[in-house]
């Protein structure tokens, strides 16, 4: 993928694997309602970058799927 040649990952790949898919929503649901600091926290999952993940979040992570 041209993605992972460059190191660029997309919004929403939590996982790293160059594609926003269900993978990705298991992982988000995974750090759901988390704040920066929790035992679920995952920075990559937060792509509003406000310290919590939430539909904000979520809002995002569709508009890329």
């Amino acid at each position: 993928m041209v993605t992972q040649y460059f190191g660029n990952e997309a919004t929403g790949d939590i996982n790293g694997d160059g594609v926003v898919d269900w993978l990705d929503i298991g992982a988000f649901t995974g750090a759901w309602l988390s704040t920066t600091g929790a035992s679920n926290w995952n920075a990559k999952a937060d792509m509003v970058s406000d310290g919590t993940i939430n539909f904000r979040d979520f809002a995002v992570l569709s508009q890329n799927w």
